[in-house]
């Protein structure tokens, strides 16, 4: 009795998870043997679920979770790479779903044709959608026209293919940072970027170009991207360790596409010698982490994510089959948080002596 109310508890709870939503719910001999049990102890469980409703038995026999019409499941889908910016963003959604009484599942994907996102295309009610880069397959896109499933991108920009797009992505959050450091004498002003060319990466990159251009300003870009799946903070300290050997990082401060690209240039800093924020200005484009690092790193502050997620929720629960207003929705300007990687401007850099470096 105790391994027979033990799956109850387990089945409960994997399907008010959304676990079988993005796969098949399993036959009894599989169940059994992934749990331990006996086939009859798992077709019981399976007969008092289907009794209470939570799973259903089709003409043929096969067994599925219910659709409960109170109850909606949603599903972000995002690449299967740690990732801060995702993770805060889900717990945030995991938060207002909960009030709804609604559930969401994180699934996490490994390539734009894979097979889970057609699969949680057609087993959730409504999908957070975040892209490797700017694009899903085709197959995606017109498996979710084709269903009709209510669908928002995050971080990305999926409006040609006629799908509501939340950036959270202000140029003025950008302006508000470089011209902290032009405030502060700052008149040579690099931009190192190692994240994958997305988007959003061109932006940056194009706004520290054309803020060079307006306030005449010179540095340059040392861009370096890393692979999809790939960590840009090493890539950021090793790029910036040879320009620092090679005597070409001969500028005031440096404006880092991410905060992962600010991590690895403050490291290479310190490797040689300098300090952030003394000997040389380091600011980024997000503020991910920005106020916990040592020093702490100079970066806007989003504003918070509730109304945005909660006009997506907001439609996903009307009868409103088209979104209202315009594709593309980007957040208000935030705050500008500066720490203490950026100072007035030094006059020189300071390196170290040529024998110390070699020593």
């Amino acid at each position: 009795m105790a391994k027979y109310r033990t799956i109850v508890q387990t089945l409960e709870r994997r399907i008010g998870n959304g676990d079988y939503r993005v796969r098949p719910f399993p036959a009894n001999r599989k169940l059994a043997a992934e749990l331990g049990v006996s086939r009859p102890t798992v077709r019981k469980a399976v007969e008092e679920l289907v009794q209470h409703g939570l799973l259903m038995e089709s003409p043929t026999g096969r067994i599925a979770p219910a659709r409960r019409e109170k109850k909606m499941h949603l599903a972000m889908l995002a690449p299967a790479y740690p990732s801060l910016n995702v993770a805060g963003r889900f717990a945030t959604l995991d938060r207002l779903a909960a009030r709804r009484g609604w559930e969401i599942k994180l699934v996490g994907y490994h390539h734009i044709h894979d097979p889970v996102i057609l699969e949680a295309i057609e087993g959730f009610d409504a999908l957070f959608l975040i892209p490797i880069g700017d694009a899903f397959s085709p197959a995606a896109i017109a498996k979710l026209q084709a269903r009709a499933v209510k669908a928002v991108a995050l971080c990305a920009d999926l409006t040609q293919d006629g799908i509501p797009s939340l950036r959270f992505e202000n140029p003025g959050a950008l302006h508000k940072v470089l011209d902290h450091l032009h405030e502060r004498g700052h008149r040579s002003v690099a931009c190192l970027n190692t994240q994958p060319k997305d988007g959003i990466m061109l932006e940056r990159i194009r706004h520290w170009q054309l803020w060079k251009k307006i306030r005449n300003v010179s540095g340059p870009l040392i861009d370096h991207p890393v692979e999809h799946f790939t960590d840009p903070a090493p890539r950021a300290r090793a790029v910036a360790r040879q320009w620092l050997q090679e005597g070409r990082l001969a500028v005031d401060a440096v404006f880092c596409t991410t905060s992962f690209a600010a991590i690895g240039l403050m490291r290479a800093l310190v490797d040689h010698g300098l300090w952030p924020g003394r000997d040389i200005a380091v600011c980024a484009g997000d503020g991910v982490l920005s106020q916990e690092l040592i020093p702490s790193l100079t970066s806007p502050i989003c504003p918070p994510d509730d109304p945005y997620f909660e006009m997506c929720l907001d439609w996903f629960a009307s009868d409103e089959p088209q979104w209202s207003g315009p594709l593309l929705v980007q957040t208000l300007e935030g705050e500008l948080f500066i720490g203490e990687s950026t100072a007035p401007n030094p006059g020189v850099l300071r390196r170290p002596d040529a024998a110390a470096e070699k020593a």
